[in-house]
């Protein structure tokens, strides 16, 4: 009787004689193995008869090991380049705190305003890295090792965008109780930041205590950007208190098209994709 649970420690066996013996790659590597069978058994095939292929998928334990020596502190290009967006960003916000307490204009509401924006940008940074992920995953080339800094700066960035989306709301009903007599009033631009609030540190506690795959953490992401759109910018059409109008609807419409193809796409099969290259199990291993 074939028992998944007794090959997956027996394959993890393996790697650890070959020298893989590092808990976290380790990890990551069974998460990639659990995600490559629970694709080839949504395409039909039994878990006893998916279990080689997808080993096969990730290569052999000395091909693993020697792509985890190749491509040592290499990362993954888009990143980079979020990871620069992200530093930009908070340089920036650093920046226009600093004058404002400089002036002497600093107050609850500024602090309320600047926190949660750049939560939300951050979120909506580490979106955009999900897009790039499922739009790589197009042509299949994205190995297990490859994404293996992805991981830890995707951990980082949800609990930046947390922390920054969890201050900032906390401030802006500490401003309401100060101004307005009340904590919390139901104004749609509050439910709104409830909501994304919730989202991140739903999202933050999930990727902290369970282990999930790359897609699904990418997948997390993208959805997150939609509890933004959603929640702060769709929240505002619908509030006569600083409405963006209908001059940005098309805008609003647009990003949240754009987010719900991306999500479309990461719920696809690998296999299923009509441009992905075919895979070479003997030499090479993707995700």
């Amino acid at each position: 009787m074939f028992e998944l649970e007794a090959r997956i420690k027996a394959w993890r066996s393996e790697l650890v004689r070959a020298g893989l013996n590092q808990p976290e790659r380790l990890n990551e590597l069974e998460s990639h193995l659990r995600e490559e069978i629970e694709t080839l058994v949504s395409s039909g095939l039994k878990e006893a008869d998916a279990f080689n292929p997808a080993v096969s998928r990730l290569g052999s334990s000395a091909q693993i090991q020697t792509e985890f020596q190749k491509i040592k502190g290499r990362s993954w290009l888009p990143l980079t380049i979020v990871l620069g967006l992200v530093v930009s960003m908070l340089s920036i916000v650093l920046f226009v705190a600093l004058r404002e307490i400089a002036a002497g204009n600093l107050s609850l509401l500024f602090a309320h305003v600047v926190s949660l924006t750049a939560g939300c940008c951050a979120g909506l940074i580490t979106g955009v890295l999900g897009i790039c992920y499922f739009c790589w995953r197009l042509f299949g080339n994205l190995t297990p090792t490859r994404l293996q800094p992805t991981r830890r700066a995707l951990l980082f960035l949800n609990y930046l965008s947390t922390g920054l989306i969890a201050t900032g709301f906390i401030l802006g009903m500490l401003w309401a109780r100060k101004n307005l007599g009340r904590f919390f009033g139901g104004d749609p631009r509050e439910i709104g930041g409830l909501c994304v609030t919730a989202w991140f540190i739903a999202t933050a506690i999930v990727q902290q205590f369970f282990r999930i795959s790359d897609r699904k953490a990418m997948l997390m992401c993208i959805s997150g950007n939609i509890v933004i759109i959603l929640g702060w910018f769709g929240a505002n059409m619908f509030t006569a208190l600083q409405s963006y109008g209908f001059g940005t609807q098309w805008l609003f419409e647009l990003l949240l098209g754009v987010h719900l193809i991306a999500l479309l796409l990461g719920f696809i099969p690998a296999d299923s994709l009509p441009l992905r290259t075919p895979r070479t199990p003997k030499t090479e291993s993707y995700v």
